[in-house]
């Protein structure tokens, strides 16, 4: 689904129709993943009405194979008879010599083949997760793309980084976050979207920061409290589900690389949603972490750390943090946040608290009362009854002034 969009778009919409007209080109797609790539190239293959549609993606695991990306966007004309198949075909053969000469003889060939494929009728190539694209089909898609402006073909290449392609040459087309109300139509689109109650559908938009992925993946994450409003408003992904996918395998491949002090430091800084430098340092003692703990994460790129504020680099990557470490891990850290936040800040430590439980605490249900008294939020009871274990009468009990409320103000629930 788009939403926004229309200027990339246009531009794609102009590069297939090139193509057609036999004035084709290229450009590369920039944005962080989750942001809209594949769409944009789905899009493309969409246009191209009548045009023969040549698509692959790069893969990790074959990223140190020559030629691997390159064989399987020419699968479908593998086929094809003639010199320029034929010698293509023995020059990516994996037995193939790799020498300098067979280099510059490939991206040769790969011209030859698509000049000879659009002889019949425009070419589109599509490369997704080009930042995986091993070497030698990198180094041949891009000397064919910077050839095809007197050709009757075009190709897009996704990428979420700036060195795929970066010397290339080559058109950018760059993919920005949604702004706030683009965010919020394409969250009423989505099926995990429709029906959240307005303190939930805020809350998600918030953690999400305009990255359409998130959008889909945040919500579908929530549970029926939550998706009715009842969030602990400091830790979003507290009661929520992990969410799944390839990147949060990803993700957590990456977290899994790094020092046990970063990863706890990192679960502080997710499961406090106010980004607060001093409240997640005041904690890292007590999980075994210093500051110092933060320059892997850096590294890494996963988050940025300022004086007073911590931001992570994707709106997954908390997401990830939080639900890769186990239950006692995350009571620990909340633990740890509710003694760093104090008495200078009576709601948020009542919250971690509360998010640290196991079982009934009376003392804790008691606090959570009082702290959305004084909040004037009555949405702050919300956590009480799934976090704190409250009895089916209790339960009863909450719900029924929940719902007065709601019919109150006009909320259906």
């Amino acid at each position: 689904m788009f939403q926004g969009r229309a200027a990339e778009r246009a531009e794609v919409e102009r590069l297939v129709a090139g193509a057609g007209a036999g004035t084709g080109g290229a450009a590369v797609i920039r944005g962080e993943a989750g942001i809209g790539k594949t769409v944009l190239l789905d899009h493309a293959a969409d246009a191209a009405d009548g045009a023969l549609v040549l698509r692959c993606a790069g893969s990790p695991p074959e990223a140190e194979q020559p030629f691997a990306s390159l064989e399987l966007m020419l699968r479908p004309v593998r086929d094809l008879g003639g010199p320029e198949a034929e010698r293509l075909r023995a020059l990516i053969e994996p037995q193939a010599a790799a020498g300098r000469e067979d280099v510059f003889a490939v991206r040769r060939a790969v011209l030859a083949l698509l000049h000879r494929l659009a002889a019949d009728r425009p070419v589109v190539c599509l490369v997704d997760d080009a930042q995986w694209l091993d070497a030698a089909s990198a180094d041949a898609l891009a000397y064919a793309a910077r050839r095809l402006g007197a050709e009757p073909a075009a190709l897009l290449a996704a990428a979420r980084d700036e060195s795929t392609f970066g010397s290339s040459g080559l058109a950018e087309i760059r993919l920005r976050r949604l702004c706030p109300e683009e965010a919020a139509a394409f969250l009423r689109g989505t099926a995990a979207g429709a029906g959240l109650a307005p303190p939930a559908r805020d809350r998600v938009l918030a953690e999400a920061e305009g990255n359409p992925l998130a959008l889909r993946l945040l919500a579908a994450s929530l549970s029926p409290a939550q998706r009715a409003g009842c969030i602990n408003p400091f830790t979003f992904h507290d009661g929520a589900s992990p969410v799944g996918g390839t990147l949060q395998a990803e993700l957590c491949a990456r977290l899994g690389a790094l020092p046990p002090g970063t990863r706890a430091l990192l679960l502080l800084a997710a499961a406090d949603d106010t980004r607060d430098t001093a409240r997640v340092t005041g904690a890292a003692a007590s999980v075994g972490a210093t500051v110092a703990d933060f320059a892997p994460a850096e590294r890494a790129g996963l988050l940025a750390a300022t004086r007073t504020t911590i931001a992570f680099a994707h709106p997954l990557v908390r997401a990830v943090a939080y639900h890769r470490a186990t239950p006692s891990e995350r009571r620990a850290a909340h633990r740890a946040l509710a003694d760093s936040a104090g008495a200078a800040h009576p709601e948020a430590r009542t919250w971690h608290l509360a998010a640290a439980s196991l079982g009934y605490q009376a003392d804790v249900a008691a606090e959570l009362e009082r702290a959305g008294a004084c909040s004037g939020d009555r949405r702050a009871y919300g956590l009480t009854f799934y976090v704190t274990k409250w009895s089916p009468a209790k339960i009863g009990d909450f719900m029924a002034g929940v719902e007065a409320v709601a019919e109150e103000i006009g909320l259906k629930l």
